[in-house]
């Protein structure tokens, strides 16, 4: 179901919220982008900053705990 009551909100939090959330997933999903983009409303360079951003999430979680 996608997030699209959250487009009137910061751009920044959007993309927060998107790598939060798919730093949260149990196991890496292969979700791309785009998919992100449709689930949170983001532009295509806004999607791939938050897949990079859950990357680094889900090392610091592993490493730090």
């Amino acid at each position: 179901m996608p997030f699209r009551e959250c487009s009137t909100r910061n751009p920044r939090q959007q993309i927060l919220d998107a790598a939060q959330w798919l730093a949260e997933q149990p196991t890496a999903p292969k979700i791309s982008p785009d998919d992100l983009k449709d689930r949170f409303v983001l532009t295509s360079a806004d999607a791939s900053e938050a897949v990079l951003l859950a990357r680094r999430y889900r090392i610091c979680r592993r490493a730090f705990g």
